[in-house]
């Protein structure tokens, strides 16, 4: 019988889903606080669609308005909350959403550090 946890002769044998995708979350929040410094600390149960509601004008919505966050607080409520571990489709669409909102908060921490040394450059001038 192949375990639920470590799915045995596949590509992810040995990975925890629950585990893999909940550790996603102190590393987005981490920097969601980069690019907005007073963004609230993180409550243990909180919704990731609440916490991180700030960084919702960051993500490009699809043709049902839905952003890679909506997706990901799906998986991670899954991941909280269900009594099985994650299906692989629910373990790879979270870890897709969660490099898709960190790319996007790497792409604009790096605009702002850009935008602060060109008013910088500018005002030497």
């Amino acid at each position: 019988m192949v375990s639920a946890l470590f799915y045995t002769g596949t590509k992810y044998e040995g990975v925890r889903f629950r585990k893999a995708l909940l550790e996603t979350i102190p590393e987005i929040d981490a920097l969601a606080h980069l690019v907005i410094p007073t963004h609230p600390k993180r409550k243990p149960h909180d919704r990731m669609l609440h916490h991180f509601r700030f960084i919702l004008p960051l993500l490009t919505a699809d043709e049902d308005e839905l952003t890679p966050l909506h997706y990901y607080d799906s998986a991670i409520q899954l991941a909280r909350n269900s009594h099985r571990e994650p299906t692989e489709k629910v373990f790879e669409l979270g870890m897709e959403m969660a490099d898709v909102i960190r790319n996007t908060l790497n792409e604009t921490r790096l605009e702002m550090l850009q935008g602060s040394s060109t008013q910088l450059n500018e005002s030497d001038e």
